[in-house]
């Protein structure tokens, strides 16, 4: 004996309703998941701005490998090391006065 049921009209429904379901499960993290289309603006944001800081660190590391250069032993200059140690120590005496020459002041920046 064959039996045979007729569809209810809940039945019917299930498919569709777990279809929806799932398209607006995904398609509201689409939009607004935290790698969704909204957050991606909020993301170039904080790309540039680390960008700036990755440039602004670049800048003072390339400073500071220039003061370093002027201190190498190839380099050395007696006036640059006693200027920065006396600057570094805070060693300066209140009756010197420090009158910067044009190599010193490059090779200090």
């Amino acid at each position: 004996m064959t039996r045979q049921r007729r569809k209810t009209f809940l039945r019917r429904l299930v498919l569709p309703v777990l279809a929806i379901g799932f398209f607006a499960y995904f398609g509201y993290h689409t939009f607004s998941g935290s790698f969704g289309i909204w957050a991606m603006d909020q993301l170039k944001a904080d790309s540039a701005q680390l960008t700036q800081q990755h440039d602004e660190l670049v800048a003072e590391r390339e400073a500071l490998e220039r003061k370093v250069a002027t201190v190498k032993p190839s380099s050395l200059d007696a006036d640059v090391i006693d200027l920065e140690a006396r600057q570094q120590l805070n060693l300066m005496r209140s009756d010197e006065v420090e009158i910067p020459l044009g190599t010193a002041t490059a090779a200090a920046n």
